[in-house]
């Protein structure tokens, strides 16, 4: 995979901090800490973390996301963020998908979207 980004003039980067990411067996629980680099000569010493919150995951991706290329987006698109797209369609029947999770039953009632204003 190649990739560019351009900072609109030169930058020097230096190595501050380290994410570790952890996976529990099953791969669908995960955690993550950050820590902080010391450089012992040329070589970095990586120290103790401290747990990723849902705050700094969030601070973190939109400081990356600043230097996103601008895009278009298709007409139905009214609103697009890091947490959230909101799309439109017209109204009718749609057929959708979704994982069910365990209440013991083969009946998944769905809430009324009224029921989440």
């Amino acid at each position: 995979m190649k990739t560019h980004l351009d900072f609109g003039e030169a930058q020097i980067f230096k190595l501050r901090e380290a994410i570790l990411i952890y996976r529990a067996g099953n791969q669908h629980q995960i955690a993550a800490s950050v820590h902080p680099i010391t450089m012992n000569g040329q070589t970095p010493i990586i120290g103790p973390g401290q747990p990723v919150t849902r705050s700094g995951v969030e601070a973190l991706a939109t400081s990356l996301g600043r230097n996103l290329a601008a895009c278009f987006l298709p007409p139905h698109v009214l609103s697009l963020s890091f947490g959230q797209i909101v799309w439109f369609c017209p109204a009718g029947r749609h057929r959708i998908w979704f994982k069910p999770v365990g209440n013991g039953s083969r009946k998944f009632p769905l809430k009324s979207v009224e029921q989440f204003l």
